[in-house]
């Protein structure tokens, strides 16, 4: 079960790592299942638990999530926010 999974990993387990790996990698399936408010709900969870030093190009992309997810159920200032702050980390980053 992917509930339970992520809230053992975000909960009582505090492994956020495995946690937001997860998150990302429900954002396919999320995005087909038409449920973007569990998901921004996840993802969010997820980057509050990362340590601020965490890897700039997973946060980004956790970032960028939220920010569709949150279009989507039209919470646009979460949205703006979300995008704002990853492509800031993005800029940061070296263009490989």
């Amino acid at each position: 079960n992917l509930r339970a999974a992520l809230t053992w990993s975000l909960g009582e387990a505090r492994d956020p790592d495995t946690g937001a790996s997860l998150a990302h990698w429900l954002y396919e399936f999320w995005s087909v299942r038409g449920s973007p408010t569990e998901a921004a709900s996840w993802i969010e969870r997820a980057l509050e638990l990362l340590p601020q030093e965490d890897n700039a190009l997973r946060r980004a992309r956790l970032l960028s999530e939220i920010a569709d997810f949150s279009g989507n159920i039209g919470d646009l200032r979460r949205a703006e926010s979300a995008g704002v702050e990853a492509l800031a980390l993005l800029r940061r980053l070296p263009d490989l």
